[in-house]
């Protein structure tokens, strides 16, 4: 599906196929700490799941040859070929059960707008307190949208906040946020990715590799990281 092993984590120095690695141990402890909270996305790229994996694979090499095959749980961990296809269709089978006309369908989006990013009507909008700058993004998913305090993540011409130095913890903002949509930041990522020093050195750019499985994973990118 996204045309690689495993994110994130390099398989170019030594990594065995039909084998368990500590690249994979790396990936299974980073996707469980992300799984079982949902307060925070914990970064791939962090000593703690390195460390961790690697004295999960000193045991592992202690236990190996004794280690029994259990092929019932092998089968909870197989994904059939046909599924992505049958959880699609379902979910148009469940959505099309509702019966639910054109105008129960709007009034549904409206519902689920109404408490939005900028809450209900009785509430207190001087968004000058959030930010001095904001910017209007038309989401083609969701229509509309207003973000506050990340023009430095925009270098483009039609915006005079931008200021590069101020632009990496705009774009942090914009890809950690979940008032962010992932439109917005994939519109960052498509056009001005290029000129924003973060994306193009370090971290950032080993994000970028593998930023179409971090937005699929269900959450925004990260809270905790160690800057090196």
């Amino acid at each position: 599906m996204y045309k690689k092993q495993l994110p994130f984590y390099i398989l170019d120095e030594y990594y065995e196929e039909e084998e368990i690695n500590n690249q994979d141990i790396s990936f299974l402890i980073w996707y469980f700490l992300n799984t079982v909270q949902e307060e925070k996305f914990i970064a791939p790229f962090n000593n703690f799941i390195v460390e961790t994996a690697e004295k999960v694979m000193a045991v592992f090499d202690e236990a190996w040859d004794n280690a029994p095959e259990n092929e019932y749980l092998k089968t909870f961990y197989q994904i059939n070929e046909n599924e992505e296809d049958f959880v699609r269709n379902y979910t148009e089978y469940f959505n099309n059960s509702l019966n639910l006309s054109a105008k129960e369908r709007a009034e549904a989006k409206q519902r689920a707008r109404k408490d939005g990013f900028f809450g209900t009507e009785g509430e207190h909008k001087d968004y000058s307190e959030v930010s001095e700058t904001g910017l209007v993004f038309f989401n083609p998913k969701s229509g509309v949208e207003i973000a506050l305090a990340v023009n430095c993540a925009f270098p483009l011409p039609n915006n005079p906040f931008f200021e590069v130095e101020h632009s990496e913890d705009d774009v942090m903002l914009l890809l950690v946020s979940e008032e962010m949509s992932t439109e917005l930041a994939m519109y960052c990522i498509d056009n001005c990715k290029i000129e924003l020093p973060f994306f193009n050195k370090g971290v950032g750019k080993m994000y970028l590799d593998d930023i179409d499985f971090l937005f699929d994973s269900g959450k925004k990118i990260i809270t905790t990281q160690n800057h090196q």
